[in-house]
């Protein structure tokens, strides 16, 4: 019988046949709450598949689970059994890590949904001892942001997946897996080689930063252990017409369809009964967490300007004068 491997993420003790490029290690310490079956996954390139990267979905008639598979640059699939405390892995792909960062991306996404943990597409940086999550649409400068965040001291809980465990202590923020993806300007910006990182997926220029799990520096940081949600921000378009980003405080009600719409792997429909649990949570934590809207200038120079307005809204949310 092959060795078996452990790793936290999500909050999750993970147990592996095969070792999870990227994963935090875990020490074993009980039964998993899930485990992964990766021996059906063989890494080979397949010449035939389209040069356009596929992706779908689909959740089993009879009710044992879900499906999610992935062609690009191989094909994979995993199956989530029903409880989703199961995953098994099958097909081909060009090397181990593009199927870990699928694994721990937006298959994880569901896993997590699927268990009822809450779950954003959004990074997840400790401001301060507590936990912010900087989310919004694709293309308005969310990684951009984050970077220049992680690359001047702010350790990171999690770049595309942020899992928030409710209890009596409020909402946690739990870490994901040290690692964070950027286009190769969002490098240059922060003055890492993109050269020297590996490709996300071979089919695209974007890449794959490790963290660091400890050391001296400051820079580009895994924060490994679980902190208090004490705010998000939701990025809008940027503006050529501002010279300093603004900020405007929603209102709980207002902010529940937004955060709705920032569900991890929402393009994975599960069901009218999860939509309605997520409801609920999502209503929750935007009743326990104050939520702005962020429009930044189109000008990555005002990084500085957009990081303090950041601190102004924690801070003015502790002394009740928030934007």
């Amino acid at each position: 019988m092959s060795a078996l491997h452990n790793y936290a993420a999500y909050g999750l003790h993970i147990c592996a046949d095969r070792p999870i490029e990227l994963a935090a290690a875990f020490g074993p310490q009980g039964t998993p709450d899930i485990q992964f079956d990766l021996r059906g996954c063989q890494y080979t390139a397949d010449p035939d598949l389209p040069d356009e990267p596929r992706s779908g979905f689909n959740r089993m008639d009879d009710g044992s689970g879900a499906m999610m598979w992935f062609t690009g640059s191989g094909r994979l699939d995993f199956r989530i059994n029903a409880a989703a405390d199961r995953v098994s892995v099958s097909g081909y792909q060009t090397n181990s890590h593009e199927m870990s960062l699928l694994l721990l991306g937006q298959v994880f996404g569901v896993v997590l949904r699927m268990r009822r943990i809450l779950s954003l597409h959004a990074c997840a940086l400790n401001l301060d001892g507590c936990a912010v999550a900087v989310l919004g649409a694709s293309g308005v400068g969310k990684s951009t942001l984050a970077a220049h965040l992680a690359s001047n001291g702010a350790p990171v809980l999690a770049d595309d997946v942020t899992a928030i465990l409710e209890s009596g202590d409020g909402h946690m923020v739990q870490p994901g897996f040290p690692a964070m993806k950027f286009w190769p300007d969002t490098l240059k910006l922060s003055n890492v080689a993109a050269d020297a990182q590996d490709r996300v997926f071979n089919f695209t220029d974007k890449r794959v930063l490790p963290l660091r799990t400890g050391g001296q520096s400051s820079e580009w940081q895994f924060q490994p252990t679980p902190l208090p949600m004490r705010g998000i921000f939701v990025l809008q378009g940027r503006r050529a017409d501002l010279s300093y980003p603004i900020a405007e405080k929603l209102d709980p009600i207002a902010a529940v369809p937004v955060l709705m719409a920032n569900r991890s792997s929402l393009m994975c429909a599960l069901g009218p009964k999860v939509d309605g649990q997520e409801l609920k949570s999502m209503a929750r934590l935007a009743g326990a967490v104050p939520v702005w809207s962020i429009t930044c200038p189109d000008d990555v120079g005002n990084l500085a300007a957009s990081v303090d307005l950041l601190h102004r809204c924690l801070d003015g949310c502790k002394t009740g004068t928030a934007a």
